[in-house]
């Protein structure tokens, strides 16, 4: 479980809207036309942490669970105005010798639902994507690190590290999530992608160097392949050329794996 600290400005947090737009004529590597900076409402100086951001592409908006701040932000991309949705649990927690305060810190977007998982109570949330109202709620057996929807099996994935588990939610009801699974990993699950045309959800062993292929439909690992990220581990991953490439985020470079064969680099 990774958690990141985003540094604080004025009275709030830094986020960076990218547009797509190319550098002009005579500008190699300009910034890109429409960056902009966004602050979320009620953050402190310090900073919030937070995990998993989410992108609801059919509203135009962009999901920010802002962590010790108990609260989730919703951006309009369109207008870059936020709206601030209170009331999630926060709580204090020592890692590694220091004290933070954590709260909501990851995101999906479902069916007509967003479902946000908070680290205070170990809980995950559905909130309406239309109206903002939070809905249902289920507590986990342990702290929800990643969360990812799969829409063909009307299912939400969770990455739990502390249990060194895949924790699964049925959300057929989608504002009501439950408990419907557990698949047990021999590692520290970090990352996540979903090719759910293809049948298969992807993670990491953080602590040792592994990317692990599991079946949408089994919920059994198919093949666990080495990325070579080194000791420090494999963070992130994203699906390429259609569920053909697996990318793995590795702390100082990035490789990418022949997800559709064998997983060689």
């Amino acid at each position: 479980m990774r958690m990141r600290a985003a540094a604080g400005v004025g009275f709030g947090i830094a986020l960076v809207m990218f547009s797509l737009a190319p550098a002009g004529p005579g500008e190699p590597g300009a910034t890109p036309a429409g960056v902009k900076e966004i602050a979320l409402p009620g953050a402190p100086l310090d900073g919030v942490s937070l995990d998993y951001l989410a992108a609801d592409r059919a509203r135009h908006r962009v999901w920010v669970p802002a962590g010790g701040t108990g609260s989730i932000v919703v951006i309009d991309t369109g207008t870059g105005t936020t709206r601030r949705l209170g009331g999630f649990a926060v709580a204090e927690v020592e890692r590694n010798g220091r004290k933070r305060i954590v709260g909501p810190s990851s995101a999906t977007v479902g069916d007509g639902f967003v479902y946000i998982g908070d680290r205070a109570d170990a809980s995950v949330c559905a909130v309406n994507a239309k109206t903002l109202k939070k809905a249902g709620c289920t507590t986990l057996s342990s702290m929800p690190d990643g969360l990812a929807y799969v829409a063909s099996r009307k299912e939400v994935w969770v990455t739990a590290p502390r249990e060194r588990a895949i924790l699964v939610l049925d959300v057929s009801r989608p504002s009501a999530p439950r408990p419907s699974g557990r698949i047990a990993l021999e590692g520290d699950p970090e990352g996540y992608a979903v090719d759910d045309p293809g049948g298969h959800f992807y993670t990491n062993y953080e602590d040792q160097d592994r990317t692990v292929r599991i079946s949408l439909s089994s919920r059994s690992i198919t093949a666990i392949w080495n990325p070579e990220c080194g000791e420090d581990g494999p963070r992130g991953l994203a699906l390429g050329d259609g569920g053909r490439y697996l990318v793995v985020a590795c702390p100082d470079h990035l490789d990418s794996l022949a997800a559709s064969s064998d997983g060689r680099i």
